[in-house]
């Protein structure tokens, strides 16, 4: 969002460094009618850029949350923008600057990192090695793969606490406890439970190897929720042919226990399904019931029979 508000301001930095700066101290040595003409060219350019200024942020408030829309203020972006045009425009070094930071802030700073982030201590490190006198290529490569290591670790550090989090949700909590009491029922009735959860009543074992997550597997199968409603199935008579290492956990699991032909009725908790995020018509940590026939399997580098 920020990103695309601050392109007005940079635009207008290209503007004003293309402008003599002498028009900043006085109109001492312009005629009447040159300053008249450069009113003109000020104002008519300012209702330009304003008028895009304003079309960018109408249509990127309908990206904000409300939140978003009390905080952005427009006396504080005309403020800004006031600031950088009114810098002596000789100083070239200076709205160089302003433009990097005016990037740097617009795809970094205002991203909810989960971790506090030092401005002043990115402003160090950047002098620490733009003062340098030269820099090689294994350089710039040593520190754009010590940034991604480190912005790898706030992810999985953000993506943790946002899985913990939606885990308190009451959505979640429901479906958790709804799924332990249907596999607690089923386990009754003589299904079966792997150490991750899953369970599971073989109806057919299948003949020759079992499927492993290497294969590419053809089956039917009808995928339900807890109340026997059905969210999706293949199409008709036609089995549907899908990567094994593409299915969720649960799937994996139950199909590794078949072999071709065979079949099985999967209970999949919710952590080994879609988790906290959930699917389009299955909800955070739901848990989902599986008819599902192993048609066919295919071994990449193995000749069919």
């Amino acid at each position: 969002m920020k990103k695309v508000l601050t392109a007005v301001v940079a635009s207008a930095l290209v503007f004003a460094a293309s402008c003599d700066s002498k028009q900043k101290s006085g109109n001492e040595n312009y005629n009447q009618e040159e300053v008249a003409l450069g009113d003109s060219l000020s104002t008519s350019f300012g209702h330009m850029q304003g008028s895009q200024a304003l079309s960018n942020l109408k249509r990127y408030e309908q990206m904000m949350t409300e939140q978003q829309r009390n905080d952005f203020k427009k006396a504080e972006f005309i403020k800004g923008l006031e600031l950088v045009l009114s810098t002596d425009t000789t100083n070239i070094a200076f709205l160089n600057g302003v433009q990097q930071g005016l990037q740097m802030y617009g795809i970094f700073m205002d991203k909810n990192l989960g971790v506090p982030v030092d401005a002043k201590a990115i402003v160090n490190a950047f002098a620490e090695v733009y003062n340098c006198d030269t820099i090689s290529q294994t350089e710039i490569v040593k520190y754009n793969g010590e940034f991604e290591s480190v912005m790898n670790s706030v992810r999985e550090k953000a993506e943790a606490k946002a899985e913990a989090e939606a885990l308190e949700t009451p959505e979640a909590k429901d479906n958790i406890a709804a799924g332990e009491k249907y596999i607690s029922e089923r386990v009754a009735e003589g299904f079966q439970k792997s150490e991750s959860g899953l369970a599971y009543k073989i109806l057919n074992p299948g003949e020759g190897d079992k499927v492993t997550d290497k294969d590419i597997v053809k089956v039917t199968y009808v995928g339900k929720h807890l109340n026997g409603e059905e969210f999706d199935r293949s199409m008709g008579d036609t089995p549907s042919r899908m990567s094994v290492a593409n299915l969720v956990k649960g799937f994996q699991e139950g199909l590794s226990q078949l072999g071709k032909g065979g079949s099985a009725i999967l209970v999949i908790p919710g952590d080994l399904a879609y988790g906290t995020k959930g699917r389009g018509p299955i909800g955070k940590m739901e848990t989902l019931v599986f008819e599902v026939t192993v048609d066919d399997i295919e071994t990449p580098g193995v000749p069919a029979n």
